[in-house]
């Protein structure tokens, strides 16, 4: 096992690369030399042509029919840590009041993390080096992040995630003082609820106490009887009347009786109240009905033939296929013939998309910089920021998330769910859990703002980049830890 400062070493060295390749970015856009127009050309290029190549390639190489199981453990642990990020949120909304330009957007922000440039560029360079087990355990990594990769794209359009960021902006915006006192008197409605629950409770509670008591009470004195009556006064024993119950605990059975009753009318009344708010809902237009459905596929069709996508699917088509591989990589035993330079027929395509791959992650960290830059916070807003769910979401996204994501990973390996001899899933599924929030949400939210702003997710972003140097250096670090 490496020492504690050889593990401290490894876990902060990528960092180090990452946050310099980072800086660059937000320097560049600081300067005014990388402005938006730049970032995002070079964002089309990373997601529809490097991101891709770099994909396919590492899934093509590093996948085969004796791992693929593997993608259904990665497909149950990236869904989980999606419902336990919305989870989170709910919780938050719960207790802290969120601008209501974020009502929704706090739910994508808690579900939808960074899966891309950030674990990528970390696990890549932790796995290529000792412990691990060099270029072919990061070959595997980026293998098992696409899945991860492809569980985020498909949540987020094809099953509508993007539309939290659109709810957003519907309907007029609200002041602020409006929205925290609507989450005040939420907290005041939910304690006097509580309340009213826990005292039913303990009016139960009693009367089932109470209940017992009496019982035990009559039998004491059933059992004094009989000890001083008769031995044939015992067949009298089945023919007590229930009469001769104590008091109490009528009153308790009546107590018990009274609350059922007010939970039967509640439930009543909610029943009601649900069914006139149902009967009031107007029914769409065939032709609307249409429309949406239309546009729904038509994301679905747009999500599915999106490079990405096309990627991990014909990488994965071709890893499990023999023949189809070996066209591709050197194996050996190949079934088909080699060109006539002795390498795959194929290999020039694994050449190429290996090249422009290498490329997907310096350039994908220098526009995350950027994106980093772009985003600010007036300085005049700062006091009416929403710290309490700031804060709150920062501890959950990074610090909660990640003792989750441990109990999650070993209780999988504990019955045999994940492979315990596989370390790179492990450490990949770990390491998924401690990752920010994306920074897609930013642009998506760009781009349905009336004004093109994205002033509360930014609030809500910055700490978080601020503080995963330090969060992902002791994850990397325990996990390491507790593989090897």
């Amino acid at each position: 096992m490496p020492s504690i400062g050889a593990l401290i070493w490894m876990s902060c060295r990528p960092l180090i690369k990452m946050a310099i390749s980072t800086s660059c970015g937000f320097i560049l856009t600081r300067m005014g030399l990388f402005g938006p127009m730049h970032a995002r050309g070079c964002g089309q290029v990373l997601i529809k042509v490097l991101t891709p190549a770099l994909i396919f390639s590492k899934i093509v190489t590093g996948m085969s029919t004796d791992n693929v199981s593997v993608i259904a453990p990665l497909v149950v642990v990236s869904s989980i840590y999606m419902i336990l990020g919305g989870l989170i949120s709910m919780v938050i909304t719960q207790f802290f009041w969120v601008p209501h330009r974020f009502r929704y957007g706090i739910y994508a922000a808690g579900i939808f993390g960074n899966f891309g440039d950030i674990p990528t560029a970390l696990i890549v360079s932790v796995t290529a080096i000792p412990p691990f087990g060099g270029q072919q355990d990061s070959d595997l990594a980026v293998a098992y992040i696409s899945i991860f990769t492809l569980s985020f794209f498909l949540c987020l359009f094809p099953f509508g995630g993007h539309t939290l960021i659109a709810k957003d902006f519907t309907g007029p915006d609200r002041d602020v003082g409006e929205v925290r006192n609507s989450v005040r008197e939420q907290l005041r409605r939910s304690g006097q609820t509580a309340k009213r629950l826990i005292a039913k409770v303990l009016v139960i509670m009693r009367s089932r106490l109470r209940f017992i008591v009496g019982c035990r009470n009559m039998v004491v004195r059933r059992r004094k009887t009989i000890v001083a009556t008769e031995p044939d006064g015992l067949g009298g024993q089945e023919d007590a009347d229930l009469s001769q119950l104590p008091k109490d605990i009528e009153g308790g059975s009546n107590a018990k009786e009274k609350v059922d009753i007010d939970v039967q009318e509640t439930s009543h009344a909610v029943g009601i109240d649900a069914s006139s708010t149902d009967g009031d809902t107007s029914v769409p237009a065939d032709a609307v009905a249409f429309r949406e459905r239309v546009a729904k596929i038509a994301t679905v069709i747009q999500t599915l033939i999106a490079p990405i996508t096309v990627a991990i699917i014909v990488g994965l088509i071709i890893a499990v296929i023999r023949p189809l591989k070996s066209l591709f990589v050197a194996l050996p035993n190949s079934p088909t013939p080699p060109a006539p330079d002795g390498q795959p027929a194929l290999a020039f395509i694994m050449d190429t998309t290996t090249f422009l791959g290498g490329g997907a992650i310096p350039l994908g960290l220098i526009c995350l910089g950027s994106a980093l830059a772009s985003i600010n916070v007036p300085r005049n807003e700062w006091h009416i920021l929403p710290f309490g769910a700031i804060s709150s979401l920062l501890v959950g996204k990074l610090f909660v998330m990640p003792v989750l994501g441990f109990l999650l990973v070993d209780a999988f390996v504990r019955i045999g769910f994940i492979p315990a001899d596989d370390k790179v899933l492990r450490f990949v599924c770990l390491f998924m859990s401690c990752v920010p929030t994306s920074t897609t949400q930013v642009f998506l939210t760009q781009m349905y703002s009336p004004d093109g702003r994205a002033d509360h997710v930014a609030a809500f972003l910055l700490p978080q980049y601020a503080v995963m140097f330090g969060s992902m250096s002791f994850v990397t670090a325990y996990t390491l830890h507790s593989l090897f």
